[in-house]
């Protein structure tokens, strides 16, 4: 075993971590939030991480699996030069996505016209690009390995920077308090992240520790779009935990202590004096006695009453 392939061995098992990190981030957010925005933070993750990890680890795949087979040089060349275009789909979906997530983090939509001049645009500029460096019209000499990384890496160091520019430029919305602010610390730190993943991918072609570094960084930049999103979602309360403070609000309201409280939520829930008792480990008398406390206190005559005004004190 070489060095080079005990590296990349290493190094797939931490991207694919960092890849189920970022994508159940995200699952879990869509869950807890179901936001439009945790939606398309989803579908990001998924696209993005989905073309990095065919275009990459399937080109070094075949790379080591055709390391002892007689095939001839030119032909392999080309087969790992074609192989990441099959993804390039994904690529197109996850950058258009990633558009949309600062575009509805601003509580901004994209229009028609926006989604097809972007479908039409990047994929013009990518195939342009292409015949360019591969007809060698501009006079460099770009290695054959280099020209879809250096492609690539100009086309996304547009799409992050576009990004960051609506992201900041745009106000954030006042009235929209479920929408979570970018903390710019973060952004500054995914910024450098960029330049030197940006960098490594440039000079992909000079040793293979540069390439493993490039890959780590940029795996690493796309999951952390997911922690950012968390991180910032941390300060926005849950619906469950502004009812919670409503609970508590209501509670301290009518001056109820925690034993009424919690004889109160199971009266919500729809239990019976004798099941209350059970589940909470007391007298079937002092489930009734707290009863007759809440209903002095709160001035409610029954049970439907008191189950009613709780849920109305949730729900305003």
């Amino acid at each position: 075993m070489t060095i080079e392939f005990i590296l990349f061995v290493g190094l797939f098992v931490v991207t694919i971590g960092i890849v189920a990190i970022g994508v159940l981030l995200a699952f879990n957010l869509l869950k807890k939030y179901n936001q439009p925005f945790v939606q398309t933070l989803l579908y990001q993750q998924i696209f993005s991480f989905s073309f990095l990890v065919y275009g990459i680890w399937g080109k070094i795949a075949i790379q080591q699996l055709t390391t002892n087979i007689a095939i001839e040089k030119e032909l392999l060349d080309k087969v790992l030069f074609y192989i990441p275009l099959l993804g390039l789909p994904f690529l197109f979906i996850s950058w258009y996505m990633l558009i949309k997530l600062v575009m509805l983090l601003k509580n901004k939509t994209t229009n028609l016209w926006v989604v097809s001049g972007f479908f039409v645009v990047y994929p013009v500029l990518f195939t342009v690009g292409l015949i360019v460096c591969q007809n060698n019209f501009l006079g460099l000499e770009v290695p054959q390995t280099a020209i879809l990384p250096r492609i690539f890496l100009l086309l996304n160091i547009t799409i992050q920077l576009t990004g960051m520019a609506i992201y900041l430029l745009i106000r954030h919305p006042l009235k929209n308090k479920n929408l979570p602010r970018i903390n710019p610390g973060y952004m500054a730190v995914y910024l450098i992240v960029l330049v030197f993943y940006s960098v490594g991918l440039w000079l992909v072609h000079i040793h293979f520790s540069i390439a493993a570094a490039a890959i780590l960084l940029l795996f690493l930049a796309n999951g952390s779009i997911s922690v950012m999103i968390h991180h910032s979602l941390l300060k926005i309360p849950t619906e469950e935990s502004l009812q919670e403070l409503d609970f508590i609000e209501f509670c301290n309201q009518y001056e109820i202590s925690k034993r009424e409280a919690e004889i109160i939520q199971e009266i919500c829930s729809g239990k019976s004096n004798k099941e209350i008792a059970e589940a909470l480990f007391i007298t079937l008398q002092t489930v009734k006695d707290h009863t007759h406390r809440i209903y002095t206190k709160t001035g409610i005559k029954n049970r439907t009453q008191l189950a009613n005004q709780v849920r109305e004190k949730l729900n305003a």
